[in-house]
């Protein structure tokens, strides 16, 4: 969405695609990215959950082990 949506702003297409690239500070902002401590990132899901009402999230199978700290600080609260 977001990756679109500031593609148009920049004079892309919107479509996939160089024009379409977020520039290095815009994936913290998107929803399909998780960038920063454990700590900052269960506040980015609690965040997300009270904006949008994300219960769930999907992580690649790589990244299970080190998203283990975000969902144990979740648990516990």
């Amino acid at each position: 969405m977001g990756v679109f949506r500031d593609a148009a702003a920049r004079g892309g297409t919107g479509r996939a695609g160089p024009s379409c690239r977020p520039s290095p500070e815009e994936p913290g902002e998107l929803a399909c990215f998780l960038v920063g401590t454990a700590a900052q990132v269960r506040d980015i899901l609690r965040a997300r959950r009270e904006r949008w009402g994300f219960d769930y999230v999907t992580v690649p199978a790589a990244a299970a082990e080190p998203f283990a700290p975000v969902v144990a600080g979740l648990k516990r609260q």
